[in-house]
Formats: C-alpha cells, sequence, structure tokens
C-alpha cells in the first residue's frame, strides 16, 4: 500500500498537481441521459459533487470537443437544455463539473435530434397524477405530454396556430403560407404549461382585436401530422383556467379537435366541390369537435359546452352543429380533467371520471373515420392597452388506445380486460377454462356480441377464433357505411363447437375509404345453435385470400307486420314471375325461390308491386345487386325510391309500377331483387340489416348475356393474339388444355373470370383476388369443344371481354 500512495505522489508531482490540489477537484456528473428534439437537446445527469461551483456543457457537430464552453451554469445543477439545433442531426455533448481548481472528467455522449417522439418509460411508469376512472380497461397509454420540460416539446406540438374555418374564411392565409402567423403566449413552469393572452402576449394579435395562444397536433403549411389518432382513443386533459374580471369579453378556452388540412376536403361533403376541391366527407360526419368551449369568467360560469360541427352547404355555407350539450360545470379555476372517448361505435364525452354524455346512435354515428387535429387554446376580445390577463393551464394531456398491431387489429381479442367493453350484447365473461389468458366469452344459446372496429380500407383480411362447447357460432363481418351506419357487405362463417377447442377462419376484403381513412367494420359472434359455448383467441390480420360476401340479409325487427308485398310480377322479361302473398315474412325478412325473372343484359322489363294498406306508412326502395357482390350498395343498385317522408304514401307506395333496364355490365347468372320498405317517419336504414319497422322481401333475376354480346363477338376478326388494354389471351387458338390470359386492372379488386360460348352459354367460371396492374391467370379449356368463345373479367362495375378459339 505504501507502494501504491507512494507513486500516486510521484504522479501528482510530475503533473504539477499536490495532493490537496487533487482533493479538491469536483467529482465528475454520473448517469448522463439525454432527449433529442428537433429544435433542443435535454440533458440530465446526477450530480455527485459536493464542491462544484458549477457545470459546463460542450456541444459539436462532430466529436471533437470545442475548446470554449458553450454554456456555464450554476453549483448544484442537473439539467440543462441546448436549444435552437437543426433537425435530424447528431451531436456531441459533454458535461464538466468545475470549481477553481479545475475541473472533472468529462461525461459525454451522443444524440440525435430526431423529428419523431417516443415514449418516456420512466415519465410513463412515474405519472405524477394519475388518469381519471374514465380510460376504458385495456387501453395503454401510446402518446401523452405531461408538460415536464422547460421547453415546448416541438415533436408533439406545432405553435402555428391554423383551423379549418380560418383556411375557408382565409383568415392569415398567406402569414400560414409564409411561415410568420403569430405565435402563442407560453409560460412552461416545469410541470405545467400555460397560455398566456394578455397586453404583452401574444406579441401579436392573431385577429385585429382577439389575441390567441394554442398548440397543436398538425401543420397547415407543412402538412405535417405529429400523432396518429386515425384509430381514435380516449384523449384526457386536465386542466384549469383564470382570468382577471376586464378579460371575460370573447373570451373562449378551448380544448378541441379539427379535421387536417391543406384545404377543405375534409370541411366540404361528398357530392360538393369547392374552390376546386372535392368534398369527402359524408354529411352527418363531424368535421370539428370541440371538447369544451368555455367562456365568461372562470369563476362563476356554470356550464362548458361540448358541440360538433358538420353540416355545409354545396356552396361553402356553414348550417349548423350536429349536436351541442352544456354540461355542467362550476369552478373552472379549479383543476378538471376532461375525456373524449372516440371508437369506431361513437363519441363519450367525460368529466372527471364520469360519463356527462354519449353519442353512439350506429345510424347517426358523426365520429370521424380519419387523422384529427388536436388543439389547445386560449383566446380574448383585446385591446392595446388593456391590463387584462387570461391563462389555459394544463398538467397533462394523454391518448389512449387499445393495443393492436399488424399481426392482431382487433381490440380485446382474447376477452381479458376487466369487463366486456368494447364488446357489447348479452354474452358474459367466463374464467372456466380458457383457452389462455384468464378469460374467455361465454355465448348461451341465441346470446351474441358486437364490436365496431376501425380497420384499414381496402384490405384483405382473415379473422381466426377458437371455440369450444355443445353450440355453433355464426361470425358475421360488415362493411358499413359512415355515419349511417348501412351494410354494403358481409361475410358470413359457422361453425360448429365440439368439446375441445378448434379453431375456424374466414377470409374478408374491407370496402373502399378516401385514402388513408379507416373502414368500419361490424363483427357480431352469435350462438345459433341450442347449448352453451366458449369463444377465445381471435385474431384479425391482413392477409388471405379476400373472401367471397355472403348476401346481406335483412330484418323487421318490431312493429311493421301489417306491412308487405301482396303482389309482385313481371311483364316484357324472358321469362316473367307472379308473386301473390297476404302474410308478414317471419321476422321481417322473406326470400322467394320457387320462380326467378329471366332477363338479357341491356333489356327491359316491367315491375309490378302491390302492397298491404298499411304500407302506405311507409317508404319503399327497389335495389338490385347487378355485381352479384351481395350488397345492393354499388351505383346504380338502388333502383328507385317512392314515398315522402312523415306523411300518408296511399298513392305512391300501394301500387307501384316500374321499368327496370338491366346494365350491359351486370354480372351473369342469379341475382337478387330486393324490395324494403321502411317507416317514412324513420331515416333510411339501407337495403341490409336489422331495422325496427321495416319489411324486406328478396327475388332473384336471371341474367344472361345479351344477344348482341354473341353477333359483336362472331363479327370481329379473329387474331392468333388479340393484343388490347384489359385482357390478352395466349396461345390464341389455344391448342391444348392449358392457355393464359393477362389481366389488367386499374385497382386491386375482386374479379369474376367467365368463358361464353357463341350461344350466350356460361361454360366456365372462377372468382379470384387480382392485384393492380398486371396479372397472369392460368386457365383449363379442357372442357371446351373446338370453337370461338368469350373471355369475360368483371371487377369494381366493370366488364373486359376478348375472344378466344379452342381448336
Amino acid at each position: 500500500m505504501k507502494n501504491v500512495l507512494r507513486s500516486a505522489a510521484v504522479l501528482a508531482a510530475a503533473l504539477g498537481l499536490s495532493a490537496a490540489a487533487m482533493a479538491q477537484l469536483p467529482a465528475a456528473p454520473q448517469q448522463l441521459k439525454t432527449l433529442g428534439t428537433r429544435s433542443w437537446i435535454r440533458l440530465s445527469w446526477q450530480d455527485a459533487a459536493s464542491n462544484e461551483q458549477g457545470y459546463k456543457i460542450y456541444w459539436n457537430t462532430t466529436a471533437v470537443k470545442p475548446a470554449a464552453a458553450g454554456a456555464v451554469i450554476g453549483a448544484n445543477s442537473n439539467r440543462y437544455y441546448i436549444n435552437s439545433l437543426t433537425a435530424a442531426t447528431t451531436y456531441y455533448v459533454w458535461v464538466e463539473a468545475y470549481n477553481s481548481s479545475g475541473t472533472s472528467a468529462a461525461l459525454n455522449t451522443s444524440v440525435v435530434t430526431t423529428k419523431q417522439w417516443t415514449l418516456d418509460s420512466a415519465e410513463v411508469n412515474n405519472l405524477s397524477v394519475p388518469s381519471s376512472a374514465a380510460v376504458p380497461a385495456g387501453m395503454q397509454l401510446y402518446w401523452h405530454d405531461e408538460f415536464n420540460d422547460l421547453l415546448l416539446n416541438r415533436n408533439k406540438w406545432s405553435t402555428n396556430y391554423y383551423s379549418t374555418i380560418d383556411f375557408k374564411s382565409g383568415t392569415n392565409l398567406s402569414a400560414m403560407q409564409n411561415d410568420t402567423l403569430p405565435q402563442p403566449g407560453i409560460i412552461m413552469t416545469g410541470s405545467t404549461i400555460q397560455l398566456i393572452t394578455n397586453d404583452t402576449m401574444p406579441a401579436k394579435a392573431y385577429w385585429p382585436t382577439r389575441k390567441l395562444s394554442s398548440i397543436q397536433t398538425y401543420d397547415w403549411r407543412s402538412d405535417e401530422r405529429y400523432v396518429d389518432n386515425s384509430r381514435g382513443g380516449y384523449f384526457e386533459i386536465r386542466c384549469r383556467r383564470s382570468n382577471t374580471t376586464n378579460a371575460t369579453t370573447g373570451l373562449n378556452v378551448a380544448y378541441w379537435l379539427d379535421s387536417p388540412g391543406p384545404d377543405l376536403k375534409y370541411y366540404m361533403e361528398q357530392g360538393t366541390t369547392y374552390n376546386g376541391v372535392a368534398g369527402v366527407r359524408p354529411r352527418g360526419q363531424a368535421f370539428e369537435i370541440d371538447v369544451f368551449e368555455q367562456s365568461g369568467n372562470a369563476t362563476t360560469t356554470g356550464t362548458t359546452p361540448f358541440t360538433m360541427h358538420g353540416n355545409v352547404a354545396a356552396d361553402g355555407t356553414f348550417q349548423g352543429n350536429l349536436t351541442t350539450y352544456n354540461a355542467s360545470l362550476s369552478g373552472q379555476n379549479n383543476w378538471t380533467t376532461h375525456g373524449l372517448l372516440w371508437t369506431a361505435a361513437g363519441i363519450k364525452y367525460y368529466i372527471n371520471g364520469a360519463l356527462a354524455k354519449e353519442w353512439s346512435n350506429p345510424q347517426q354515428n358523426m365520429a370521424p373515420n380519419h387523422f384529427m387535429n388536436i388543439l389547445l387554446g386560449n383566446y380574448y376580445g383585446w385591446s392595446a392597452g388593456m391590463t387584462s390577463t387570461a391563462m389555459m393551464e394544463v398538467d397533462y394531456i394523454r391518448g389512449y388506445q387499445w393495443p393492436v398491431s399488424p399481426a392482431n387489429e382487433l381490440p380485446d381479442n382474447g376477452f381479458e380486460y376487466a369487463t366486456l367493453y368494447p364488446w357489447s350484447g348479452n354474452g358474459t365473461l367466463t374464467t372456466t377454462a380458457p383457452r389462455s389468458g384468464s378469460k374467455a366469452l361465454s355465448l348461451a344459446a341465441g346470446q351474441s356480441v358486437v364490436q365496431y372496429i376501425f380497420l384499414n380500407n381496402s384490405q384483405p383480411y382473415q379473422l381466426k377464433y377458437w371455440l369450444k362447447g355443445s353450440g355453433s357460432l355464426q361470425a358475421k363481418i360488415e362493411n358499413t357505411t359512415q355515419v349511417s351506419g348501412v351494410v354494403k357487405n358481409q361475410y358470413l362463417l359457422n361453425s360448429n363447437a365440439a368439446a375441445a377447442f378448434s379453431e375456424s377462419a374466414i377470409d374478408f376484403t374491407t370496402t373502399a375509404e378516401y385514402t388513408g381513412h379507416m373502414t368500419t367494420v361490424k363483427l357480431t359472434l352469435t350462438n345459433t345453435g341450442t347449448g352453451t359455448i366458449t369463444v377465445d383467441d381471435m385474431t384479425i390480420a391482413g392477409g388471405g385470400n379476400g373472401g367471397s360476401p355472403a348476401p346481406c340479409t335483412a330484418g323487421g325487427g318490431a312493429n311493421a307486420q301489417d306491412r308487405y308485398i301482396t303482389s309482385l310480377s313481371t311483364a316484357g322479361a324472358s321469362h316473367n314471375i307472379s308473386f301473390t302473398g297476404n302474410t308478414y315474412p317471419a321476422g321481417g325478412y322473406g326470400v322467394y325461390t320457387a320462380d326467378s325473372v329471366v332477363v338479357k343484359r341491356d333489356s327491359s322489363f316491367t315491375l309490378n308491386i302491390l302492397n298491404s294498406t298499411n304500407t302506405r306508412w311507409a317508404r319503399v326502395n327497389v335495389y338490385a345487386d347487378w355485381n352479384n357482390n351481395g350488397s345492393f350498395t354499388d351505383s346504380g343498385e338502388l333502383l328507385f325510391s317512392v314515398g315522402s317522408a312523415r306523411q300518408d304514401n296511399s298513392a305512391t307506395v300501394l301500387n307501384i309500377s316500374r321499368s327496370i333496364t338491366v346494365p350491359a355490365a351486370a354480372v351473369t347468372g342469379k341475382v337478387r331483387l330486393r324490395v324494403r320498405c321502411y317507416d317514412a317517419w324513420n331515416n333510411d336504414p339501407g337495403p341490409c340489416g336489422q331495422a325496427d319497422y321495416t319489411t324486406t322481401q328478396d327475388f332473384f333475376m336471371q341474367i344472361n348475356v345479351a344477344g348482341a354480346l354473341n353477333r359483336q363477338a362472331m363479327e370481329q376478326p379473329v387474331k392468333t393474339e388479340i393484343a388490347a388494354t384489359g385482357i390478352t389471351v395466349y396461345p390464341n387458338p389455344v391448342p391444348g388444355n392449358n392457355f393464359q390470359a393477362d389481366i389488367t386492372l386499374p385497382a386491386a379488386n375482386l374479379a369474376q373470370i367467365r368463358i361464353y360460348n357463341m350461344s350466350g352459354a356460361k361454360m366456365y367460371s372462377m372468382e379470384k383476388r387480382l392485384v393492380k396492374g398486371n396479372n397472369k391467370i392460368n386457365l383449363s379449356a379442357s372442357v371446351l369443344p373446338a370453337g370461338v368463345y368469350v373471355l369475360e373479367v368483371s371487377s369494381g362495375g366493370k366488364i373486359w371481354q376478348r375472344k378466344f378459339i379452342r381448336q
């Protein structure tokens, strides 16, 4: 030991240091942690010294430590922010403790100023204030801001306030486009954010007589989305507001969601165009949700309004709110939590963890199916020189979602949450012998559960589940229309349960929506047997072959027993039918299979319908499933509607006669003709699904190839290879049993591939999901006698035909 000490003394002497000087150097900082954002870096460390005078901070874009410190801070510090940095850049940092004797060894690392925010696990696991009881069971925190930093995290927020209404009015449009918008008045306390409006903050007014301090999760100029909430979720803030007594005029403190830009496509409704921009929002869907927009004096105001905006005329005029609810809330200068639960099933509003109001009517679903901009703001009437202050202070904002992934997009797929939600229905959770985990779903005879789900649009999926018991299960997957809930198409799978768990699967395809929007899918599980069954370990994941939709069914529910068809006949078809009836179909849905109308493409026939006397209190829709995809919702499939709202329709619905034209593009084979009546005082339920006060009856049409097709095919010269947009057949003539078709589609879709002889008889048929662009399909000619044939491909409402010769 003496030798060691002697060696240390010799070394110190060689370095020109005394033992006393060595003892006076501060200990180096420890455990350096960093957070890199697009504009600043946060450094935090453990202060290991007791004799430091302060800390020296260095940073550089190379690994070379600068000669001079970029910042010098006081003793007992353990955090520093390096500000005004370049985004997407690697910075090298050094932290040293110093005193009069010198500096400690440097603690150093590198950090990237990334533009992407990430969850801080330490912060997530140690939330200073827990969220309210309104957070749905099973949801997990996926985005939040506790506002614990001394600078605003620009990876989560834009300070460039702009909204749909501002764009519509042109307010500050040039400033938005040129990145010169007024910036908010913000004070970061280290645990909250204060959005301030007073005589000096913000420095510049947003309107001539109104100031605004706001942050948001979308930037109109760059079209950047700071958080993906396209699947909805639960979003909660804890906040309070205050104001001086002379700062109440025009005061609004708000937490709201707004549709993104960079234009007015979300403001305008489908079927309308404004300044060259086509609307994409269905009427009745909210383009703005004000979770609250509080006004007046914070200490005396007793209400907090919740509002959804949505009705817009074709010329862009705002027509009014979809709904407004004035919740009671006094003492708005006290901390309060406000929660928005936004799911595929609707909207719910919570105050301090308690449900205040919900909007969950599946036939009037106002919930958006796309990304929404989240805004926090404080604004009020202002004039220069006025000494007044208004403040919105936010403790936290937290976003929760059910954990889903590409491997499984079904929330609560194993029924492991504390309650049945997000499922609804009369099924129950059971802890008796689940396949995995601690729970499973139990369905007694006749019981069912339902869940509405957001899935990616126009995508093939596969549903899988495990089943056991003594009953049978029907899984029904319905693609629904936004707002109205009208079923576009459905997929059905019936499975018999056994004593041990067994797996069942069904492929399906979601219907199209605007690019990037979600499709709302309704999943129903029904025990159609007589025993009890257990369901567990469900999966919905992308893949499969797309599946084949089943004809959508309809149900009458209650109160329509005296409304039905007494006679339906046709005239002018190749073969006509004549149906008579005098009873209400069981369950409000009947299918007539004894005979079919036989028609040809591009021909017409007359449809005659007589209805029971009390059908006069209803309206009637008649549909034809021309493309035979089971939905009745494609273009041209609503043949006609009769009757008016809220009146006696005796003159129009009791005796109906209409000419029906079969489209030239209609598929050949047997398709459904649907007649549905619904109460004149109710909304149109669409062609599918259960609805009270409705009666639905199906008939069939046998559609054959028109003679014009045969003549055209016979008159067209036969070539060795027919090269044309759509289909190429080769070799042509076909010498053997196999040949190939090259099929080019403008978009991925399900296609029907058929071969007809020159008499119009169908010789071959298959259904296949094709990709966008070129598809090579191997076909068999083994069942085709020598002759001339027509290959037909129908997809997405279009038909391609090419002739070929079988040698």
